[in-house]
């Protein structure tokens, strides 16, 4: 379960991750359009290639279709964008729809949207911004 340092709903609604509390063998779903985040995401994961499985998408009906078919759903942790080109649908719908709530983070540049916080909030999604993706800390549990 990841570990929260918990501020106030003004600073950033349900709190900022302090650390990424993954275990060995999960598959970390990145759903994101924008194509440097595969890079930026890889980058912060190269430690731990031969621990984790790294698994990207760009839409979000495929990464739902993907969480859906996947058996053991407590070693699944989706790291999620907010705005998505394919505008039928937002990482926090995509999160609601895959039932992925309690293992999930919302990874969006626009992390001071009053919107997507009002609806983080209220489902209880955690939002890291993208430019504190570099410091934030991943532990691995056996």
């Amino acid at each position: 379960m990841t570990k929260y340092r918990q501020i106030s709903a003004e600073e950033a609604p349900g709190g900022v991750p302090a650390e990424l509390a993954l275990k060995r063998g999960d598959t970390i779903i990145v759903l994101d359009d924008y194509s440097l985040m595969r890079y930026v995401w890889s980058s912060k994961f190269e430690d731990y290639k031969t621990e984790i499985d790294l698994q990207f998408f760009t839409k979000g009906q495929e990464t739902i279709d993907f969480v859906k078919a996947f058996a053991e759903k407590d070693r699944l942790f989706l790291l999620c964008d907010y705005e998505l080109k394919q505008r039928d649908m937002n990482g926090i719908d995509v999160i609601s729809l895959s039932d992925m709530k309690d293992r999930s983070i919302i990874v969006s540049g626009i992390y001071s949207d009053p919107l997507m916080q009002k609806k983080a909030l209220l489902l209880g999604i955690e939002i890291l911004a993208k430019r504190d993706i570099e410091n934030i800390k991943i532990s691995l549990e056996k």
